[in-house]
């Protein structure tokens, strides 16, 4: 072990020398000015593989040792071992199409280690091929970083391409040949292959004819590396222009500046889920996990702030806010030199989320910056190089699902290589970049426009990453593609139909503490797109043209919304009655969201943190959202989820017209007990046999009925349920800062819960039956024995968490009338409810301002119902009417006819929503 670790440090030593220095016998240029070639970036060697039997036997004992499964590979060790035994033309263009495919696609997850083994042989084979060297690179960067000596393909595909290399003399990455060096106990030193290029690496990547870099070729021929960063630095001031609307934020915030102030010292806002200061003393560290949580790590790496201060000096002029961001970056630079091995699954400054985020999304108006203040020539050759390396980094390694994640990769690669046309690698990195793009576009979007994690929030991500590096694509005169533009254009349709009233997107899922903004993702994308309906969100519905439909239905995402009006005092509600998402999900099938009259009134507790507490537990689980628990069990699809849905949820419904809005849906994938939040597969055991459905119905500018139905196999254990409603805080007008419970009042003995505002719209909810709770009551701000009553609406803070608990045999019957009353409106409204004459349910009449609204409402499926001179065939039947009795409007969920008082208003051959109006 000892030999093993002395061996590795030598030949790393050794090997990073060898970048600016001869290793003897392998290189014969002496020429400091001609360091790229001894890093392996230079033109094409020229050599010419002849027929090599014992290529074509090395490809063939790793196609051996190749699991069944795997597919991809098995095509390019084919088109490599013909190319082998007979160097044609076509078999040289095979293998060129076949690795640039790869490079743009995804392979499996299992086909990873085979795949880059086999590119890397493809650069090894075809060396006098231009990007044969990042081929090389690519491959051997993606093996270092999952090399298992014990694993039989590893050292085949290890031995197999680093033994091809030797034989010509070709540079070798670093960490590969000690991963050789240790396997076969010899020392050895090739050439080095890194992704961190010296100056002259980067300087002989600059192409010869390009426009502008007459002095900067000139300087470069002549040896003055001085003279040809100077004259680089100078073409990036002419050259690299980017429109306002290439910059993610250009809405003004009035803490900009304040935060900016705060930096000078040291003291950074995390924004990322947590919402807090923090001071980092003399030197901000690129490792800093503050609070124990990774996200933190996240959200410095991001450079969201550098990108703040950047924002501020372009705003002010002052001088002291550009020196601030060039030590701050700077600093970084000096700290996280880039890898050859890949950060994908852990926290760093080169976690692949990270490097692609601030490529596309912080380092364009940190640049900007730069170049318009007077930055020192030395700082603008370094930040170029290394945004290159950023890029050469995002082409070799990534995310291998699609993801937000991968989606935000692929936008900061295609960004990198737009931005820098000048250099020759970039050509590809472009083009590698921009298929990955349209790859994540086809696979991480469902047909209805929703990002496959169906989180509004973290669709917002991958969508902004999207319209910013389309915005620079643009601005750098590149062609953008049509299949993108189509996929891009639908999914912004998630932002103009799920946007609350307050132009909000609902926190639904991992959305954080900060409220996100529908109005900034689409502003984004009016940048390159003008849309009337974009316009009229992005203008706080004063321009553009109202959207076609107010109520809305993303049915492969599982998200319903019934909205009464475009306009910001809009009722407005959102169920969640479908897929589980990709990722950063929350245990919340058939969960919901209320507005109404300007404010939140019920809400989801969204994510505060990834730390791993009882507050994060607690913010995932079915406990902390709108449904039901059982037995104190829970929802937990976390183990069942899939990567993508086969279609729209087949138990969901949805109507919507224009008397009303009905939609339900059914949760059948188990209540377990392992523990709020929990993600511990292993201990799950789960109850299969209760099921529970959810109906929501709700008339135009009226009440809204949740209809909760509980039912096991048994029928005979006596059960414990609650039916849970989180209530939205009060967020203090002009003071976000200043987040407090709303003020209740509860009967607990009916279950009457009646918000009692001042100055805020109210909100009232009362059980109806036919199964009454015995029990109501509140959790608030509660830690023990569990977390409980808590939101994460800018910041951690206390609320209501309503609770109706059930004693009962199963099946049970739970209906909830909710209303909503504007500031100052009084909310008192009178029901009664009573068994229908005909049919087994529950009758209910509501008088409120001078209409009476009447119910008929199954418990066991649509049937003939009856009560006085009220009467029909269906689910839910519903009459409105005036003071004097006349019927004004009506209809049916599941139904065939509806009559009052002897005249029938409505009438199908085939159950169906029916509707009636008064002429």
């Amino acid at each position: 072990m000892i030999y093993t670790k002395w061996l590795r440090v030598l030949f790393l030593t050794v090997g990073l020398i060898c970048i600016d220095n001869l290793i003897a016998g392998n290189l014969n240029k002496t020429d400091s000015q001609h360091g790229i070639k001894e890093a392996g970036y230079g033109p094409a060697t020229g050599s010419n593989p002849q027929a090599s039997p014992e290529i074509v036997r090395a490809l063939s004992d790793v196609e051996k040792l190749l699991p069944e499964e795997v597919r991809y590979p098995r095509g390019l060790i084919s088109a490599l071992s013909g190319f082998a035994s007979n160097p044609t033309p076509a078999g040289r263009e095979k293998i060129i199409a076949l690795v640039s495919e790869q490079l743009g696609d995804m392979e499996a997850a299992d086909e990873f280690m085979a795949t880059a083994g086999i590119i890397a042989m493809a650069g090894v084979m075809l060396d006098d091929q231009p990007v044969s060297w990042l081929w090389r690179l690519v491959g051997w960067g993606r093996m270092a970083k999952e090399m298992d000596q014990n694993d039989p393909l590893h050292q085949a595909l290890l031995t197999m391409t680093v033994e091809a290399a030797l034989a010509k003399g070709l540079p070798i990455v670093p960490e590969a040949a000690a991963w050789y060096s240790d396997t076969k106990k010899i020392m050895m030193a090739p050439p080095a292959l890194t992704i961190q290029m010296t100056d002259w690496d980067f300087l002989n990547r600059l192409k010869s004819g390009h426009p502008g870099l007459k002095d900067v070729i000139a300087a470069r021929e002549g040896g003055d590396l001085v003279s040809a960063k100077k004259a680089y630095a100078a073409y990036l001031r002419k050259t690299k222009t980017l429109s306002d609307d290439a910059m993610f934020l250009r809405t003004e915030h009035e803490d900009w500046i304040a935060q900016a102030d705060e930096m000078m010292d040291n003291i950074w806002t995390i924004s990322t889920h947590m919402n807090i200061k923090h001071n980092f003393g003399p030197v901000v560290g690129v490792y800093n996990e503050i609070l124990n949580d990774l996200e933190s790590l996240v959200d410095i790496n991001k450079h969201l702030q550098l990108a703040n201060l950047a924002r501020v000096y372009r705003g002010t002029d002052n001088p002291k806010y550009l020196e601030k961001l060039i030590e701050l970056w700077m600093s970084w630079y000096h700290q996280s030199p880039v890898p050859n091995t890949g950060q994908i699954g852990r926290a760093g400054p080169w976690r692949t989320l990270e490097a692609g985020s601030r490529s596309w999304r912080a380092w364009p108006e940190v640049m900007m910056a730069m170049l318009e203040g007077n930055t020192p020539d030395e700082v603008l050759f370094t930040f170029a190089k290394r945004y290159v390396e950023q890029g050469l980094y995002l082409a070799t390694h990534r995310r291998m699902v699609a993801s937000n994640w991968y989606q935000v990769e692929s936008a900061g690669l295609a960004t990198v290589g737009a931005l820098f046309p000048e250099v020759d690698i970039c050509d590809d990195l472009y083009d590698i970049g921009m298929q990955r793009v349209l790859w994540t576009a086809d696979n991480s979007f469902l047909p209805d426009g929703f990002q496959i994690e169906v989180s509004p929030g973290y669709h917002g991500y991958p969508f902004s990453s999207l319209a910013v590096m389309l915005t620079i694509v643009r601005d750098m005169g590149q062609d953008i593609p049509v299949r993108v533009r189509e996929i891009f254009n639908k999914a912004a349709g998630v932002f103009v139909y799920m946007t609350q009233p307050d132009l909000i997107l609902p926190p639904l899922q991992d959305q954080g503490s900060a409220p996100k903004s529908a109005a900034e993702g689409l502003d984004l994308a009016l940048s390159f797109h003008e849309d009337p309906t974009w316009r009229f969100i992005v203008s706080h519905f004063s321009g553009g043209e109202p959207p076609e439909y107010t109520s809305y239905a993303f049915p492969w995402a599982g998200y319903y919304i019934m909205r009464e009006a475009w306009s910001p005092d809009s009722r407005y509600l959102v169920f969640d009655g479908g897929f589980y998402g990709a990722g950063h999900q929350h245990e919340d099938k058939l969960h919901f969201l209320l507005s109404a009259h300007g404010r939140s009134m019920i809400t989801d507790p969204g994510i505060y943190s990834y730390r791993r507490d009882p507050y994060e537990r607690y913010f995932r689980s079915a406990r902390a959202h709108n449904t039901i628990i059982v037995d104190g069990k829970e929802q937990y699809r976390y183990h069942l989820r899939k990567p993508r849905p086969d279609g729209p949820d087949p138990d969901a419904r949805w109507e919507t017209n224009d008397l009303f809005s009905f939609v339900a849906g059914t949760y059948s994938d188990g209540f377990t007990n392992v523990g709020p939040g929990s993600r511990n597969r292993d201990t799950v055991s789960t109850e299969m046999d209760i099921i529970h459905d959810r109906s929501i119905f709700h008339p135009r500018d009226g009440f809204y009925l949740i209809s909760d139905r509980v039912t096991d196999a048994e029928q005979v254990k006596q059960r414990s349920l609650e039916q849970i409603f989180q209530l939205s805080p009060i967020v203090e007008k002009g003071e976000e800062s200043h987040v407090r419970p709303v003020k209740l009042a509860l009967d607990e003995k009916s279950g009457l819960a009646r918000t009692e505002e001042t100055g805020y719209a109210n909100l009232m909810l009362l059980p109806v039956g036919p199964d009454l709770p015995e029990e109501s009551g509140v959790y608030l701000g509660q830690t023990e024995p569990d977390v409980r009553g808590w939101v994460t609406m800018y910041g951690r803070n206390p609320a209501h968490d309503l609770v109706y608990k059930y004693k009962s045999k199963l099946p049970v019957m739970m209906n909830t009338l909710i209303f909503t009353a504007p500031e100052g409106k009084e909310l008192s409204p009178r029901i009664n409810t009573s068994q229908p004459d005909t049919g087994a349910g529950i009758s209910i009449v509501i008088e409120d301002k001078g209409h009476t609204n009447h119910l008929l409402i199954s418990d066991e499926g649509p049937q003939k119902m009856r009560m006085g001179k009220f009467e029909g065939w269906g689910e839910i039947l519903w009459v409105k009417c005036n003071a004097a009795g006349d019927a004004l409007a009506g209809g049916t969920v599941n139904g065939t006819y509806i009559s009052w008082n002897g005249q029938t208003l409505a009438k199908a051959d085939n159950p169906g929503y029916l509707t009636w109006h008064k002429h």
